[in-house]
């Protein structure tokens, strides 16, 4: 069989042609675009203040991350108050009476944290 190189090229660009048809179907990213979140974030019920960094800068609510950022929080409660609890996307966190939460963004992401008084 005798092959050309007429017909290696448009060989090539049929196969070229598929395989970005099957890429379009199947919802596969062809343009290399990280995937990118916003993250907003608030004290609920006053009594302190919620600050946020990403690599060390600070980071204001409502901004857009690129996928698996990591967002580190710090809460400051108010003289006689503590963190009572953190809540991610409205579920409370786990081991969440710390004043440090970080959060490793996959989704738009809305965190939230409640401070307490200090019983004595």
């Amino acid at each position: 069989m005798k092959i050309t190189v007429h017909n290696t090229t448009k060989f090539l660009t049929w196969m070229i042609a598929a395989l970005m048809l099957t890429a379009l179907v199947c919802g596969c990213r062809t343009d290399h675009t990280p995937e990118t979140f916003t993250v907003t974030f608030a004290v609920t019920g006053g009594n302190g203040k919620l600050e946020a960094k990403v690599n060390e800068q600070p980071f204001t609510t409502g901004k857009v991350v690129v996928k698996d950022t990591v967002v580190k929080f710090t809460a400051m409660p108010n003289t006689g108050y503590e963190v009572e609890k953190w809540i991610v996307n409205g579920t409370d966190v786990k081991n969440n009476a710390t004043t440090m939460y970080h959060h490793t963004v996959t989704a738009k992401t809305e965190v939230k944290v409640r401070f307490k008084a200090v019983s004595v």
